[in-house]
């Protein structure tokens, strides 16, 4: 229904849907689940990490998305031969990777993910892991923003922020 309600609203939009009924065979499964337990076990283990720092970690990694959602993104470009793909969201925006070279990527910041880092850290200066994922956070949404062909800021001080910290590319 919601589907059809989204049709009417806009109409000349082709929605693409990804199967999801792929099932990992119940050995994979096994196999996945005995490596959250280990791995849970020996973070319990470590006295060090605390809710704060795996806070830091899991909000602002960015990591590649799922191999078969990449895929199935890069597989409907070259099928329709799109031609430009919006990407948005720090946190994804390793899809500007997966993209075919002849897509133009566009890349809408809502948010500078380093600069929320940045003044979150004015909180705790001296947790160096906080530290760290600033910094790696800073590295890597700098260095996919240099992959992406535009970048659309929602202000003149975001923009002035990417220029000034090393990005290349139009904004």
């Amino acid at each position: 229904v919601a589907v059809e309600e989204f049709k009417k609203r806009i109409p000349n939009t082709t929605l693409f849907f990804m199967d999801t009924s792929y099932r990992a065979s119940s050995f994979v499964v096994r196999v996945i689940n005995k490596i959250q337990r280990i791995l849970t076990k020996q973070v319990k283990k470590l006295s060090c990490i605390d809710r704060n720092e795996l806070y830091y970690l899991w909000l602002y990694t960015n990591s590649p998305q799922p191999a078969k959602w990449q895929q199935f993104i890069h597989d409907i470009c070259e099928k329709y031969k799109i031609d430009i793909v919006q990407v948005e969201m720090p946190w994804i925006s390793s899809f500007i990777l997966s993209l075919p070279d002849t897509v133009r990527k566009v890349y809408v910041h809502h948010e500078l993910a380093f600069v929320r880092h940045a003044l979150e850290l004015r909180n705790d200066p001296d947790n160096i892991f906080a530290q760290t994922c600033y910094k790696h956070t800073l590295i890597s949404e700098i260095g996919m923003l240099n992959h992406a062909d535009h970048i659309v800021t929602l202000s003149p001080v975001d923009k002035r922020k990417l220029e000034e910290n090393g990005v290349t590319k139009p904004i």
